[in-house]
């Protein structure tokens, strides 16, 4: 499976791409409290932010502001995260990316830039990006997402769970109506994307995995219910492995559906998905999932970008020494 000039990296801290500026440091509870005070409500991440925070204050040994970024994830949180890879050097950080070897990247927000910016640091980075996630979709028309997308020059615009559909009437978890009513906004949302020269992609998390009985649970719900050509997929593995599921299983059932997918190791955890249970990230080929037949099942599906992302906080390294495993780890396994 040829994938060494094919290698591609998703931001090692998920969603900012770059250190923010020198500031006052925040502690990982300062910056928990900061999303709970604008949104009401906390981040199923608030055990890992803790430790994430105390890890690269010490480590880099000099303070970082926190940059809080807003994504509904699959329960309807307000998500937080934190780039720590160095001085507030966009362009050379890119560059670094490029060195390692990576050659394609996924835009996941614009590092504080704008999106004209951002693309123009690719370009002097020699990277390529043909996705993006966006997470302010369904607050409004899409055309200005849509704007920046092409800006950027992405054929693929992605999100995952929208918030809003996160619980039932009476206040519960979402169910097999809540996936339904997703899946009909997904496809209303591919076609603007279509007319707009764009394609629509989902993101999925753990939570989607939740048995809703009769053997079924929401990803299915809401893959089975989305148009196939509206809404292409790209399948995380590590947190579908994680939720006790076999990303081989879904490359079979639905083949020429996803065209990406995330790589991710987590430490052996259980499957529960409880937010107490969040699993440990950690470097490629050091945790236990096996990705050498995964990604075969993926190539033969009809999977064109394959990105690399590793989940906060690196415990012992930091983000460029772990990317930089990443990618040999993947080219160990591509030959």
């Amino acid at each position: 499976m040829m994938m060494r000039r094919r290698s591609t990296l998703l931001a090692l801290v998920p969603l900012v791409w770059c250190a923010a500026r020198p500031a006052a440091a925040l502690t990982g509870r300062e910056v928990i409290d900061t999303a709970q005070k604008k949104n009401g409500f906390s981040t199923w991440r608030d055990r890992v932010l803790d430790t994430t925070m105390e890890t690269y204050t010490t480590s880099l040994e000099r303070t970082r502001e926190a940059t809080v970024t807003e994504q509904t994830a699959s329960r309807g949180e307000h998500r937080t995260f934190m780039e720590f890879t160095g001085p507030a050097d966009v362009n050379g950080t890119l560059k670094t990316i490029h060195r390692i070897g990576y050659k394609e990247v996924e835009g996941a927000g614009f590092a504080g830039l704008s999106a004209k910016q951002f693309r123009a640091d690719l370009d002097d980075a020699g990277l390529k990006c043909n996705s993006t996630h966006f997470f302010n979709f369904g607050e409004g028309e899409p055309s200005a997402i849509f704007e920046q997308a092409h800006i950027l020059g992405v054929e693929y615009v992605v999100s995952s769970f929208i918030g809003r559909y996160g619980h039932n009437r009476t206040g519960g978890e979402a169910g097999a109506d809540e996936y339904k009513a997703m899946a009909e906004f997904f496809n209303q949302l591919g076609a603007s994307a279509k007319r707009a020269g764009l394609q629509l992609a989902y993101h999925n998390h753990n939570t989607e995995f939740r048995d809703l009985g009769q053997g079924k649970n929401g990803y299915d719900i809401f893959v089975d219910a989305t148009d196939s050509e509206l809404v292409k997929l790209e399948l995380d593995c590590g947190w579908m492995v994680a939720a006790g599921h076999d990303p081989i299983v879904y490359f079979k059932r639905y083949p020429n559906r996803y065209r990406m997918v995330h790589i991710k190791d987590f430490l052996r955890t259980t499957t529960s998905l409880e937010p107490s249970a969040v699993p440990q990230g950690t470097i490629l080929g050091t945790g236990y999932i096996q990705y050498k037949p995964i990604l075969a099942a993926a190539k033969a599906a009809g999977v064109k970008h394959f990105f690399i992302e590793q989940e906060p906080p690196f415990l012992g390294t930091t983000a460029i020494e772990a990317a930089t495993k990443d990618y040999q780890y993947l080219e160990s396994i591509s030959k």
